[in-house]
């Protein structure tokens, strides 16, 4: 989306560039990132002003990897020329954006009229051209962050699991502190479940809890994976939800809102009845 922004003597710039300097010791990886094909994609704030004076509780989205993006580009960081209307029209139409949008609308809906529905831009179509609507996405966008787990875009045409489960594991350290940096009260995984896991130790993360049956009940997915968790993170609760990549495409956005404000509404139950656990979480 935007061009590059300047690399100020902030936290997200400061990991970023942990990350783009890291001497990896996977010899396949470091081939990987010294090809002259390969281009260092940065992430973080789309728009940080309107992020960090959130009074509703922040979200990160957590991807996979950037695609056929240049070194000077970066799939989610705005610019104040790509937040005008006429050029924002353009990503609004794009199956990852607008799929994006619903996740976050679905959260942002929840906590600007708790408990309620609302499919006010659900139901509009978005691949339109409207202008209101349009207007809508880019008050929501520039509420958003979002990080990828590969930050090097190899130009590969699908994303492997066991490789950006093996990228989290390399880079785990500057990856929890952009993490840090970025401060969310809600991580929202898209398909990095795994890859997520390892950045983190065991009992920072509140997931295998075999005598707690309400847990087990609300947060179910399968025997392995679970819709929402918890991880500890400089000292505080986040709340993490597990869902699909933007990419996916076979469903349409209004499925979306319902299921993540389902998750969101099983989540806050099981917090309701753990207020001694879930106290420093800002939901």
């Amino acid at each position: 989306m935007a061009k590059q922004i300047n690399s100020k003597d902030k936290p997200n710039e400061n990991a970023l560039e942990r990350y783009k300097k890291h001497k990896c010791n996977s010899n396949e990886i470091s081939e990987v990132t010294k090809s002259k094909d390969v281009h260092f994609v940065r992430d973080g704030f789309a728009y940080e002003d309107t992020y960090t004076k959130l009074k509703e509780p922040k979200v990160l989205f957590i991807g996979k990897e950037p695609h056929h993006f240049t070194e000077r580009q970066s799939p989610i960081i705005c610019s104040e020329d790509d937040l005008k209307l006429e050029n924002f029209k353009k990503w609004s139409k794009v199956t990852f954006y607008q799929n994006l949008m619903f996740y976050f609308y679905a959260i942002d809906s929840w906590y600007s009229t708790p408990q309620k529905y609302t499919f006010e831009l659900s139901d509009c179509n978005l691949k339109t051209d409207d202008d209101e609507t349009v207007s809508k996405l880019i008050d929501l966008f520039k509420k958003i962050a979002f990080i990828n787990i590969k930050k090097w875009d190899t130009k590969d045409s699908t994303s492997r699991e066991a490789t950006i489960k093996q990228y989290a594991a390399e880079y785990k350290i500057p990856l929890r502190e952009q993490i840090k940096a970025i401060d969310p009260d809600i991580i929202f995984l898209c398909g990095t479940d795994k890859a997520f896991r390892e950045l983190f130790e065991k009992q920072e993360i509140n997931l295998e809890k075999d005598d707690d049956q309400d847990f087990n009940n609300l947060s179910y997915l399968d025997d392995k994976y679970k819709w929402f968790y918890f991880v500890e993170l400089n000292n505080k609760t986040r709340l993490v939800i597990n869902y699909y990549h933007p990419s996916f495409t076979q469903r349409p956005g209004w499925i979306d809102v319902l299921a993540v404000q389902n998750i969101l509404r099983n989540a806050k139950t099981y917090m309701s009845k753990h207020n001694n656990v879930m106290n420093n979480l800002n939901l």
